[in-house]
């Protein structure tokens, strides 16, 4: 499991988990209803491709669902193809900009949108990702025990 990570072509996921048999699932994180209508509205300044022209291109997650607070959403905005999640306990960041999701139930699976395995390079990028992740945690925990002022 990794937060924020860039695996799939130049597009940020808010989480991904990778399932025992090898298969990625995107958890997108919306926080507001216009957060969602704009997630729709993405295009990959590279390709000129629509986010979800990509997911449904086959090169993306094997699975994609939408987390967001139970109500937020209306379930028929959600496409088809995507699965719902709802988190059951979250804890807000500092100006409710972001929320640490530490239970959430599936309320509709995910269609299955491709057959892909994780590759070895997206394993790479994921442990690269984490291990960076986890010594810039380090290094702050370190400045502030230390009594230094920290610019986050």
């Amino acid at each position: 499991m990794a937060p924020n990570i860039f695996i799939f072509d130049r597009y940020e996921a808010d989480f991904i988990a990778v399932t025992n048999s090898g298969y990625i699932r995107e958890f997108e994180i919306k926080l507001s209803l216009s957060d969602f209508y704009n997630d729709a509205r993405k295009v990959n300044k590279y390709t000129q491709e629509t986010k979800y022209d990509f997911l449904l291109s086959g090169k993306g997650p094997c699975e994609f669902y939408y987390m967001f607070p139970e109500g937020l959403i209306p379930k028929e905005k959600i496409p088809e193809w995507a699965g719902i999640a709802n988190p059951l306990q979250v804890r807000y960041g500092k100006h409710g900009s972001y929320y640490d999701v530490w239970e959430y139930r599936i309320r509709r699976i995910s269609k299955r949108l491709n057959k892909n395995k994780i590759t070895d390079i997206q394993k790479n990028t994921i442990f690269r990702s984490l291990y960076h992740r986890y010594w810039d945690l380090q290094s702050k925990r370190i400045k502030e025990k230390n009594g230094e002022i920290l610019m986050l």
